[in-house]
């Protein structure tokens, strides 16, 4: 997918479906909407979301996990502390700080009762603490690192062992879900695991609070906290990422079904399979951000290769290579769209739309073009692709963007891929040719009187008129 910030940007089809709970959920939904999808898998989605999309109760158990989102953390945040190697600690350690800490209490115990005095007490409490100090002073430089990135996770790892245990306690028939369902379980004790895991980072959360400071140097809690965590890491690590790997997708697929749910005059599309023409046929598609939005049909497949669409500026050009693109994302997602119909095969989605220049890169907005028309040139020389470009390499001349745009077309065709292109030159026509099967079609306004009452309606043939005298009256020029 070559047009990211339309779906992970601000106002974008990742904000629309994002009622999932936590990090690694985000990165699941943004997966689904980034990552291509290979035919059977799109299925499962579909019928995993199917399947989720009536159980509103099971949502809301998954939206009320953990107390608050504040302490929420990226899903990279688990994958760094997983990454991270775990320190090996000596048993004797740990079996001498156990000790120690005993000792403390005993001899505390034994002062405060007055069964020892506390100068027969004092001497010996602080031996057994020098003995304590020396040992967490030269075990500080393994310690602290887990120390450190333990204190983020304590509430995280509670959330997911929560969310894993209402995941396995539900009932589910699809394979995706049942697949998902068994990942969570392996090893079996998955949710016992975690919650003893979380023991140990709530020592590491505590011991910086004023009541525990005392008690949390009494007994080394964070030396013994973290020597524990080392140890879980070593043992657990590997199937933490699976457990990571399988709630990630379960709450992308409760999100989407949570959208399902939310829009039911959406259309459920006919996933075709990967051995079928490049396809892409929908009546009456919309902008699934834009409640209400004007709907055009639009049928590229074996007839019609590509739509070569002409208009002003404001006509809706843009935003109709939009409701192309999210409308294929949510479709590949498992989700319903926003048409009364689409028939689409798997297809790889490449996206030149609003393209700008990057100061920062040395970057001008021609050079950004020509990188991204490379890619989707190159992405569809290995599966079926469905480009989507607008304003076709406008920061050039009328001649030479008539060359060029031909090249890059010629290409995509010769990939055998479909798609659409805009462009505000009109000797851009041309390109249209009975042998390539391209149409030429255009957006303007109906009414030859005011070239500014646009109807963002898909009409046949080429654009014979223009707003920009219309916009410059409208601006007192």
């Amino acid at each position: 997918v070559l047009f990211r910030s339309d779906l992970l940007g601000p106002d974008s089809l990742f904000g629309l479906l994002a009622t999932v709970r936590t990090g690694p959920g985000e990165r699941g939904l943004a997966r689904y909407l980034l990552e291509p999808a290979s035919h059977t898998e799109t299925l499962q989605r579909q019928e995993a979301v199917k399947e989720l999309l009536p159980q509103t109760a099971l949502r809301e158990e998954i939206a009320l996990l953990g107390a608050t989102k504040f302490h929420q953390i990226s899903g990279s945040f688990f994958d760094e502390w997983l990454e991270e190697e775990a320190p090996v600690f000596h048993p004797a350690f740990r079996i001498i700080l156990v000790i120690t800490a005993v000792l403390n209490v005993v001899l505390l115990l034994a002062g405060f009762t007055h069964l020892r005095a506390w100068g027969e007490v004092f001497p010996n409490l602080a031996a057994v603490l020098a003995v304590q100090g020396a040992i967490s002073a030269y075990l500080r430089p393994k310690v602290m690192p887990l120390l450190q990135g333990g204190a983020r996770l304590e509430l995280n790892v509670r959330l997911l062992a929560d969310g894993l245990a209402v995941m396995q306690s539900a009932e589910f028939a699809c394979a995706k879900l049942k697949e998902l369902q068994r990942k969570s379980f392996e090893p079996a004790g998955a949710v016992k695991l975690l919650k003893k895991l979380v023991s140990s980072l709530a020592i590491i959360e505590q011991r910086s609070k004023e009541y525990f400071l005392v008690l949390s140097l009494l007994l080394a809690a964070g030396t013994q906290a973290a020597i524990s965590i080392a140890d879980w890491k070593r043992k657990n690590a590997v199937a933490m990422r699976e457990w990571l790997a399988a709630w990630a997708e379960f709450e992308a697929l409760n999100a989407v079904a949570t959208y399902a749910f939310e829009h039911p005059e959406d259309a459920w599309p006919e996933l075709l399979p990967a051995d079928h023409l490049p396809t892409f046929e929908g009546v009456a598609v919309g902008h699934p951000l834009l409640p209400g939005s004007v709907t055009n049909d639009v049928s590229l497949g074996s007839e019609t290769r590509f739509f070569l669409i002409s208009g002003s500026n404001m006509s809706g050009k843009s935003t109709l290579l939009r409701s192309i693109g999210t409308n294929a994302v949510l479709a590949y997602a498992g989700a319903p769209v926003r048409a009364k119909s689409l028939r689409l095969t798997p297809l790889r989605l490449g996206a030149s739309l609003a393209l700008t220049d990057s100061l920062a890169e040395g970057r001008s907005k021609f050079r950004a073009e020509v990188e991204r028309l490379s890619a989707i040139v190159a992405g569809s020389e290995t599966q079926g692709s469905l480009f989507l470009v607008d304003e076709i390499f406008s920061g050039t001349n009328s001649a030479d963007r008539r060359t060029a745009a031909g090249a890059v077309l010629n290409r995509l065709l010769a990939n055998g891929a479909i798609g659409a292109l805009s462009t505000h030159d009109l000797a851009l026509a041309e390109l249209v040719t009975d042998a390539n099967g391209g149409i030429n079609v255009h957006m303007a306004s109906p009414d030859p009187d005011d070239p500014l009452a646009f109807d963002y309606k898909l009409k046949p043939g080429v654009n014979t008129t223009s707003n920009a005298l219309a916009i410059v009256r409208m601006l007192g020029l």
